[in-house]
């Protein structure tokens, strides 16, 4: 598995990497019409290289195959990390996460903190991550139950 920076010809195969997993995983903690909201079949690819310009972004890639994506901005907000769904519990995200804590390390940053899904939740807390807040928010028309995350980036633990 190599992990490169984002490009912008990535943007079809992150979109659609993006929406598979959510609809396939997220799933069973999402209604159908959530999971509609969360991942349309018009969404734009365009929409990586704005989320992307001025953020850190990875790519997981193997064989040209891109296995996952994480996107972190410069105030230590994790903005979004995926791995493809056929492609869980095999390392991506753990790689991922590791690069991007290393970049947040590099720009002095001692703080990470994200808006996981229910389903990103345990993955998060094996991380270190805890949880500051459960909140309500809207998409699309459509309202989520997801969970505001932090981390101390001072703080050793085995995989961050």
């Amino acid at each position: 598995m190599l992990l490169r920076p984002y490009r912008p010809e990535d943007g079809p195969a992150l979109t659609r990497l993006f929406q598979e997993t959510v609809r396939a995983v997220n799933s069973r903690d999402y209604t159908p019409a959530q999971i509609q909201a969360w991942a349309p079949d018009s969404l734009d690819p365009n929409l990586w290289e704005r989320r992307c310009r001025d953020a850190i972004a990875r790519v997981a890639e193997a064989q040209g195959q891109v296995l996952g994506f994480i996107i972190l901005r410069r105030d230590g907000y994790l903005d979004c990390l995926y791995c493809h769904k056929d492609y869980r519990r095999r390392q991506v995200g753990l790689r991922l996460y590791q690069e991007a804590a290393e970049e947040a390390r590099n720009l002095g940053l001692t703080r990470l903190w994200t808006d996981a899904s229910i389903t990103a939740l345990p993955f998060f807390e094996r991380l270190g991550f805890t949880l500051a807040r459960a909140q309500t928010v809207r998409l699309r028309g459509e309202t989520f139950l997801n969970y505001r995350l932090e981390k101390d980036l001072r703080q050793g633990f085995p995989n961050g």
